[in-house]
């Protein structure tokens, strides 16, 4: 029985340690600046297809 138990254990660490990176890997990042890292406005290369290009910082969100 104890040797199940310890299996059990290592399973959840193990799920646990690929949950965080999983997580970790969406966060955004941050440049040397502080600003979100990528191309600066106008810098990068144009939108393609029809997806929304913005251009503008956010500064203010309102929700709900």
């Amino acid at each position: 029985m104890p040797r199940l138990t310890t299996v059990a254990v290592i399973v959840v660490l193990a799920t646990v340690l690929v949950a965080t990176i999983l997580a970790y890997s969406y966060l955004p990042r941050t440049g040397s600046s502080g600003g979100a890292s990528g191309n600066a406005p106008g810098s990068g290369p144009q939108c393609k297809g029809t997806a929304a290009c913005f251009t503008d910082s956010v500064t203010y969100i309102v929700d709900g």
